[in-house]
């Protein structure tokens, strides 16, 4: 079995049996559908746990470039839509967009992480 076949599986098990039969793409467009409704109800522990497996899956992209696409498909909806963004960035704590930043700047560009950043740290100051 592949190692995201097994991650994903270990981090999302109510897909295991789907798991089994999907390909990367069409977990996928799961895995993004995962998100948006993780954002959109405010589900904290659901995007801990997608954001685990995307910064796994980034971890991999040395191995397998095939990493960069999929996590890139998946983060691309959310993030331009602004409303979409909003509600992700005041969800995340500081420690975890940090560690997005990098995968931010290669699925986006450095100019819109930048502006990015911004957003998340504006949002924080306005909330806080």
């Amino acid at each position: 079995m592949s190692a995201w076949r097994r991650n994903a599986q270990t981090q999302f098990p109510q897909h295991a049996g789907q798991l089994e039969r999907w390909s990367l793409i069409d977990w996928s467009v799961e895995l993004r559908r995962e998100l948006v409704e993780a954002v959109a109800r405010s589900d904290d522990t659901g995007l801990r746990r997608v954001f685990g497996y995307l910064t796994w899956c980034w971890s991999q992209r040395h191995t397998d470039e095939q990493f960069v696409h999929f996590v890139a498909d998946v983060l691309r909806p959310v993030l331009r839509r602004s409303e979409d963004r909003a509600d992700l960035f005041a969800r995340l704590d500081g420690r975890t967009f940090a560690a997005m930043g990098e995968i931010f700047r290669s699925v986006c560009g450095e100019e819109q992480a930048s502006e990015f950043e911004q957003e998340f740290h504006l949002q924080r100051r306005a909330s806080g």
